[in-house]
This record gives structure tokens, sequence and C-alpha cells, in this order.
């Protein structure tokens, strides 16, 4: 489970730190298209040996940990930005 933790973290840490430093509303429009499409690809869980529950709670693992690093990561990058750091 920690793993899958990691796995969305990793990816929101990349997109929120990409959003968070850039000043262009290109950019912001191009990171938007990838997190939706990234959110389809994260939210699919894989049918295991273990059953749907197991599969089910891995995928929400890596959604809670993309959505919440995002959020962080955002913030940090508007901060370093504001603060040209």
């Amino acid at each position: 489970m920690g793993l899958q933790w990691m796995a969305g973290g990793a990816i929101g840490l990349l997109l929120g730190l990409l959003v968070g430093l850039s000043s262009s509303p290109v950019v912001a429009t191009v990171v938007g298209a990838v997190v939706s499409g990234l959110l389809v690809i994260l939210g699919l869980a894989p049918k295991g040996p273990a059953g749907g529950e197991e599969s089910g709670r891995a995928s929400a693992a890596r959604l809670c940990g993309f959505g919440l690093v995002c959020a962080v990561a955002l913030i940090v990058g508007v901060y370093l930005r504001t603060h040209n750091a």
C-alpha cells in the first residue's frame, strides 16, 4: 500500500511543482489536460488475483497520494515563484 502512495505522490509532486512554478497560462492549460488524463489512469484498478477489493484499495491509495502531494507541491511552487527562491 505504501508503494501505491509513493507512486501517486511522485506524479503529484511533479505536476504540482510544474504548475506552481510556471507563470504562463498556456502551461496551466496543458498541465490541466495532462492531470485529467493521469487521474483516469491512476483511478483504473487492475484485476489482480486477490480480487476487486484489494485492487480498489490500491487505486484509492494512489489517488490519495496524488491529490495530497499535488496540493502541497502546488503551494510550495507558488511560494518559490513568488519569493524568487
